[in-house]
């Protein structure tokens, strides 16, 4: 059923995020077009010249819209489709609370990694050069020898360790919005108004519990008292700081869980 829901949740975020992608691409082919023939440079029209000027900053700001738009479409999709009126059909439907969150999790670090897939595509048109391909395959491939020829397995580790935190990072950061509107649309007026005030209010009682954590003189002391190589170091450092996510997800999890099963509240 899990599949069945990321499914329809692909169908109806698509609509927004692929037309955006075809924006983005088309205005990075217009910007390689005026880069590569020198346009902005060798024209006297004063209306060509802005024309030159609003497209490259309409690719500019596109780049950086996207972004946005994934951020906000996952924020409304889960306001929308559990806590408005599609929350009356979705929570009929013969599935658990899990799936129904896990699926607009995984929805949305897809859309977000294809965005990231995306605007390197779009550099890669802007500078397009026939060699740039091998050249940048080239790069790729030597910089993973030489970290497996140096570091031996700890190269492809350090990859490992590096995409986990990541993709529990984006969790983290899914889960800590859907946290605060299932808690703030738990009450019966203000909805939006308590959703944003227990965000800010999660996002400060988590500031202080990091900060007690890290920077106490006891884990500071601890810390100090490990003898370790550099490469220990570093496994230590992404063990701890994806543990630490996952905890965070659990904490954020839990608490979105337990409103949408026990206080749910829908207009």
């Amino acid at each position: 059923m899990l599949r069945r829901l990321m499914k329809h949740e692909i169908r109806s975020t698509s609509r927004i995020m692929l037309p955006l992608f075809g924006v983005v691409l088309v205005l990075s082919l217009f910007v390689s077009i005026i880069l590569r023939s020198g346009a902005m440079d060798h024209t006297t029209n004063p209306v060509l010249s802005v024309f030159y000027a609003i497209i490259m900053a309409s690719y500019g700001i596109s780049l950086g819209a996207t972004f946005i738009v994934v951020l906000l479409l996952m924020i409304n999709r889960f306001r929308t489709n559990l806590l408005g009126d599609e929350g009356y059909v979705m929570f009929t439907l013969p599935v658990s609370v899990h799936q129904l969150i896990w699926s607009k999790i995984l929805i949305s670090c897809l859309w977000f990694v294809g965005t990231c897939i995306m605007v390197g595509l779009s550099a890669m048109i802007v500078a397009f050069d026939v060699s740039t391909f091998a050249q940048m395959k080239d790069f790729f491939v030597d910089i993973w020898q030489q970290m497996n020829a140096y570091y031996a397995l700890n190269g492809t580790a350090i990859i490992i360790e590096s995409l986990l935190l990541f993709f529990f990072g984006y969790v983290a950061c899914c889960l800590q919005f859907y946290s605060a509107m299932a808690v703030g649309y738990s009450f019966d007026r203000r909805k939006v108004l308590y959703s944003i005030l227990v965000f800010f209010g999660f996002q400060f009682v988590m500031q202080m519990l990091t900060s007690m954590l890290f920077f106490t003189n006891g884990f500071d002391s601890w810390f100090d008292r490990i003898d370790m190589s550099v490469m220990t170091s570093v496994h230590t450092f992404f063990g701890v700081s994806i543990f630490g996510t996952i905890v965070y997800c659990a904490i954020f999890y839990f608490i979105t869980t337990y409103f949408l099963q026990k206080r749910l509240n829908i207009e």
